[in-house]
């Protein structure tokens, strides 16, 4: 018994000085713009001083799902077709926050067309294959633009090519005539000769968002407000001084050098806490559920996040 009480007591002053002293949170990031907020608050020190952040580079949306499943990145920025497709058996990753949504003026993805292609309208895309990766958030993105601007299924037709370098590099040397490109890389293919057919900022398709694992917001449900909050302190710097921001996006390795003077820092980043809406979820569920890649509904309660300072 004397035993059991002296474990149970170091157990518990561990486990107090664990609070006391903070802990770390693992950011999986993949080169993307919307990973700046993260890079400049952590800099800045905006985050609390009780936990410390710790960003892990990844370098595809397939290593950052695998560091996830593992428990070795506490939170990434994704989708929600990602989220839903993670959570298709048990619910293992909650929506903290958005952090990115097309907005008008700046789009963050754009269908074009290769250069001699001879295609200029997006009627003329009908039956065309566009390269996208399949089952992501641009090849949903592109095929519900499609559908809503009268697009039948039949009218409507894609090739993979998951890696979005081999991609551009299709269609600027015409091996496919269209490819879904995201912003920034897209602005590269326009000055390499490529057209622009369409993008989404004039739709409600294109967000990105945080997400955290269950186990990490279980233990530790007070970080999502500081976290969201240094993350939003940051964006509204960025906003403030795009200039610098921009040299920034180069020094992160998130903008090619030959955008430098181009390049517009775009507006899609957000500035304060929002979540996707029931709605939303809902059209990517069914567009999953349709391609057969969902078997059942995912409850919108069970995964979208709300902290008390949010």
């Amino acid at each position: 018994m004397r035993t059991f009480k002296v474990v149970f007591m170091l157990y518990l002053i561990l486990f107090l000085t664990s609070q006391v002293l903070g802990y770390k949170i693992r950011i999986g990031l993949l080169p993307i713009v919307e990973s700046l907020p993260v890079h400049i608050a952590k800099e800045k020190g905006y985050f609390p001083s009780e936990f410390e952040v710790e960003i892990v580079p990844v370098g595809s949306a397939a290593e950052r799902d695998q560091l996830l499943a593992s428990g070795k990145i506490d939170i990434v920025i994704n989708d929600l077709l990602s989220v839903a497709l993670f959570n298709s058996q048990r619910i293992q990753l909650y929506v903290i926050g958005t952090s990115a949504k097309a907005v008008k003026g700046s789009p963050m993805f754009f269908v074009l067309s290769s250069p001699k292609s001879g295609i200029w309208k997006l009627e003329q895309l009908k039956r065309i294959p566009i390269a996208t990766s399949e089952n992501t958030l641009p090849h949903y993105v592109t095929e519900k633009i499609l559908e809503v601007n009268g697009f039948k299924p039949s009218e409507i037709a894609f090739i993979p090519i998951p890696r979005i370098p081999e991609r551009m590099s299709a269609l600027v040397s015409a091996k496919v005539k269209a490819a879904v490109l995201p912003d920034p890389l897209a602005f590269l293919a326009l000055k390499e000769g490529c057209n622009l057919i369409i993008e989404d900022s004039q739709y409600d398709y294109s967000l990105d968002v945080f997400s955290a694992r269950k186990e990490f917001l279980e233990r530790h449900p007070q970080a999502v407000s500081g976290f969201l909050s240094a993350i939003y302190k940051a964006v509204n710097e960025i906003y403030t001084n795009r200039d610098w921001a921009k040299k920034m996006l180069i020094e992160k390795k998130l903008l090619p050098p030959s955008l430098k003077e181009s390049y517009r820092v775009p507006d899609y980043l957000l500035r304060s806490f929002s979540l996707p809406s029931p709605h939303q979820w809902q059209e990517v569920l069914e567009w999953l559920k349709k391609r057969q890649l969902l078997k059942d509904s995912v409850p919108y309660e069970k995964v979208f996040y709300r902290s008390k300072g949010s």
